[in-house]
């Protein structure tokens, strides 16, 4: 997509476009960190309801399904455009992404501290969760999804981070 098509889509001219943004890059650049700004936004929200901490990630988990769904998921947008990227902009996508990699540590310390979850490193368990939620965007060789974007995958994904895959043994 050119800039000009942008602008086309956006109902402006090409200069006008150039006055705010001096490349596509860049463009992309602010589209994205706008967009992870109000991702945050709306999982402060859910971080600070005074909910059971499953709810609570159940709630993150469907909101990232969401955004895989309709296409907005940040994470397989910056791996295809991080090729292209100057090192200055990439940073400052990154940079965007650690406010909601905060608020999870946040969720993570608030659970360990009402006792629902075992008293590990919580930014290991922010990451860990992430990782986990990454599989959501898993893709099969046809290029479809491979887990349903649902309430019953967000449910699936948070039961596995809380009780693992292993059989509960008697001691």
């Amino acid at each position: 997509m050119s800039l000009n098509d942008i602008a086309r889509g956006a109902g402006l001219t090409k200069a006008s476009l150039y006055y705010h943004f001096h490349s596509k890059e860049e463009l992309f650049t602010q589209a994205l960190v706008g967009l992870l700004h109000r991702v945050a936004s709306a999982l402060e929200a859910v971080v600070d309801q005074p909910a059971p901490l499953r709810d609570r990630l159940v709630a993150l988990a469907a909101n990232r399904l969401e955004s895989v769904a309709t296409g907005r998921d940040t994470e397989s947008l910056l791996r295809e455009a991080e090729p292209t990227l100057p090192p200055e902009l990439y940073r400052s996508i990154r940079s965007a992404q650690q406010r909601v990699t905060a608020l999870l540590v946040r969720t993570m310390a608030r659970g360990i501290a009402e006792g629902e979850l075992v008293d590990q490193d919580p930014v290991f368990l922010a990451h860990a969760f992430v990782a986990l939620m990454a599989m959501v965007g898993a893709r099969g060789e046809g290029g479809e999804l491979l887990f349903p974007c649902n309430r019953a995958t967000a449910d699936r994904l948070v039961a596995f981070f809380l009780h693992g895959a292993g059989v509960p043994r008697e001691t």
